[in-house]
């Protein structure tokens, strides 16, 4: 069936063949006539130095029973930031949620909240947050090399070497290798290498040891088809896209980090953005980020709970952020209806 790992083809007992091709491994079907029909005209070896292995005793696709393992491996490297992250943040987003999103008293609770946070925690999350950033591209790096030296050195250019191949052959460089006609001439020809199959043959050449009737060993060469690689080509394949889309993906977002910590006029018009409102007495609730208290923790402390909460309710919680911090700043705001005008504009505004 499909989901077997490997079938060979005509053996007596095939329980204890497949089992032994398996486990040590197999090797490319040789550059011959043969095995361009067999694998339905695609050219399906491993070349080195410009010409072929023929023959050769090493297994090169062994590796495959330690997949499940990496892509395991893989998962585990790539939660490692996440767990980070859990652990040091310590709940401070738990702190502001809300079980009624309309409620008013949770919006004034979660200000005075928020105005318990000092600058220094503040900050101190931000970095926190910045340096699990780094560790996730760091893991993705390190997960690509480890994808690469797994596959021997094919995957860096795997998606693109693919695309290449079914969609514009004439791109790649063709390999010089020896061909041996069906009437046993060599010659040397230039072809063009499957990189799919050259990563993940589907069908591979076994030789199979054993003791022969005179107690000598006995060497038997077995075709065999690995279901599996058909599986594996694509996985891979969408995997490389993935990292790519993830590297581009992670060098936005280091120019993002970048614009926000140098330029103050950013990171303010950024926390309107997560307002999502266009109401000019709406904005002015962000001018609290004018003040040196709040500073770039702060920020970004608030543009976290923007992330996770309605917008309806952030608007709201911001307005009473404000108010909170102009009353801790103003003994008398809420007396001062007249007076002096910078008190004026604020009650105004709040």
């Amino acid at each position: 069936s499909f989901g077997d790992p490997i079938k060979c083809l005509g053996v007596a007992d095939k329980g204890y063949r497949d089992t032994y091709c398996w486990l040590h491994g197999s090797y490319h079907i040789s550059n011959r006539m043969l095995g361009e029909q067999v694998n339905k005209g695609d050219h399906c070896f491993r070349p080195t130095n410009g010409a072929e292995v023929e023959g050769a005793p090493d297994s090169d696709t062994d590796y495959y029973v330690w997949i499940p393992l990496f892509f395991l491996i893989n998962a585990l490297l790539f939660m490692i930031p996440d767990r980070i992250w859990k652990h040091f943040e310590g709940g401070v987003m738990d702190e502001f949620k809300s079980i009624r999103e309309k409620s008013i008293e949770d919006s004034e609770k979660h200000a005075q909240t928020f105005q318990t946070l000092t600058k220094n925690h503040n900050n101190r999350y931000f970095v926190t947050f910045v340096l699990c950033e780094f560790l996730n591209l760091l893991a993705a790096v390190f997960n690509f090399a480890i994808m690469d030296k797994f596959l021997s050195g094919n995957f860096v250019v795997y998606g693109k070497q693919a695309l290449q191949y079914y969609f514009a052959r004439d791109t790649l460089d063709p390999v010089r290798v020896i061909h041996t006609e069906t009437n046993n001439q060599q010659i040397y020809i230039n072809v063009t290498i499957n990189p799919m199959c050259l990563s993940f043959p589907t069908l591979v050449s076994c030789n199979v040891e054993t003791i022969g009737s005179a107690g000598g060993k006995a060497v038997e060469n077995h075709i065999c088809i690995l279901a599996q690689n058909i599986v594996y080509q694509k996985i891979y394949f969408l995997l490389w896209f993935w990292f790519v889309v993830l590297f581009v993906a992670s060098g936005f977002n280091l120019i993002y980090r970048i614009v926000t910590s140098s330029l103050p006029a950013f990171r303010k018009r950024r926390l309107q953005a997560v307002l999502r409102s266009r109401k000019s007495k709406k904005l002015e609730d962000t001018n609290i980020l004018d003040e040196r208290k709040y500073g770039i923790g702060g920020w970004f402390v608030l543009c976290q709970i923007g992330r996770n909460s309605t917008p309806y309710y952030f608007r709201k919680f911001l307005h009473e952020v404000a108010k909170v911090h102009y009353k801790e700043k103003y003994p008398n705001f809420n007396m001062m209806e007249k007076g002096d005008p910078e008190i004026r504009e604020i009650m105004q505004a709040v």
